[in-house]
């Protein structure tokens, strides 16, 4: 059958989301054969008229790609952490000495801990800087400085690591026992004994820093490695929280896959996988308009907010979090002091602050 021109005009014009560009549709005459990108084949015959073969196809849009979080970047933070509260390094066991009675301690080397209960594998760090919460004044921890790794030696027998009597058990701590005491240099009557304490023996097993005498140490959860699974998800549109620090920061500016820390955690509903909008704003200003000098005019200016970027909360506590950023939007600079929060705002949804 011969399809005149007009034909296929009329019939493509029906025909929807078909594009006549040469990847979809292309015409022969009888004397050259073309053959279009995309799969369309055409074949010519002795005719006047051209004959159109169309051939269904799939076109492939390529939209937006997603964000990945490159993993390797938060091994080490969600692995150990940066920022301790005060409380937990108030309680944390602590290096007392060695068996060799060195200053600084290397892998390989016994050393003791004072206030350590819990066998297992510990991080050894020194408290370093003081993180506080600009919206109340107060600490809320410690940046940590990580030097090295430990894990605790057991006796071959366990149950005599520690020989507590009936009293002990009753009166003391789990870590502390009855001993004969000394007066004046000389072994008391038996029935003169005294709380001790045990230290615990551990083996140095990583140092990336000098570890000395005070160092402290934080156990290492058995289950640690399960802190890498989180699914992303938006947060809750209620969440607001200020970037309070940044790890690993060179000047004031933030960059993307840079980690910061938020002034918020699960006590205000934040979860591990939350997504959350970065913006910032400006103090407000004065304008003074002069134009009629009858009637000088003073007018506040406020500026608009801008959004800067997205983070992605990996690790958190009950009021700070750890984030990743993932996005930073035409190069805006992301400072100490921008707002994270779970949805878009208007001017009046974010405070004013003064940039960092």
């Amino acid at each position: 059958m011969k399809i005149s021109l007009l034909t296929v005009t009329l019939f493509l014009s029906v025909l929807p989301n078909l594009s006549t560009s040469h990847d979809y549709l292309s015409v022969a005459n009888s004397s050259k054969n073309i053959s279009p990108k995309n799969g369309a084949m055409l074949t010519p015959i002795n005719s006047d008229k051209p004959v159109i073969k169309l051939y269904p196809q799939i076109r492939i849009k390529e939209s937006n790609k997603p964000s990945f979080v490159p993993m390797n970047l938060l091994k080490n933070f969600m692995t150990y952490p940066t920022i301790i509260e005060n409380d937990e390094i108030k309680n944390s066991p602590y290096i007392i000495g060695n068996s060799k009675n060195t200053y600084f301690y290397l892998p390989g080397d016994r050393i003791y801990a004072n206030n350590l209960i819990n066998t297992g594998r510990y991080i050894i760090y020194r408290p370093n800087k003081d993180i506080t919460d600009p919206e109340t004044g107060k600490s809320i921890g410690q940046e940590i400085v990580y030097v090295g790794e430990a894990k605790t030696i057991e006796p071959h027998n366990i149950n005599r690591r520690l020989v507590r009597d009936n009293m002990a058990q009753e009166k003391l701590p789990q870590n502390e026992r009855y001993s004969s005491a000394t007066i004046l240099g000389q072994k008391a009557p038996p029935f003169i004994k005294i709380p001790t304490k045990m230290a615990h023996p551990l083996i140095v097993t990583k140092a990336v820093a000098e570890i000395s005498k005070g160092d402290k140490l934080l156990l290492v959860p058995e289950n640690s490695n399960k802190n890498f699974h989180f699914t992303p998800h938006p947060a809750a549109n209620s969440f607001q929280a200020q970037i309070i620090h940044v790890f690993e920061g060179i000047g004031q500016h933030i960059g993307k896959y840079q980690t910061v820390l938020l002034n918020k955690g699960t006590a205000q509903g934040l979860d591990r996988g939350a997504i959350v909008s970065i913006y910032e704003k400006l103090p407000n200003t004065t304008w003074v308009d002069s134009s009629n000098i009858e009637k000088i005019t003073v007018k506040n200016i406020a500026f608009p907010v801008n959004l800067v970027g997205k983070a992605i909360v990996y690790n958190l506590s009950d009021n700070m979090a750890y984030a990743l950023i993932i996005e930073n939007y035409d190069n805006a600079y992301i400072q100490i002091g921008n707002f994270a929060t779970g949805k878009g705002q208007d001017l009046e949804d974010i405070p004013e602050y003064e940039p960092h």
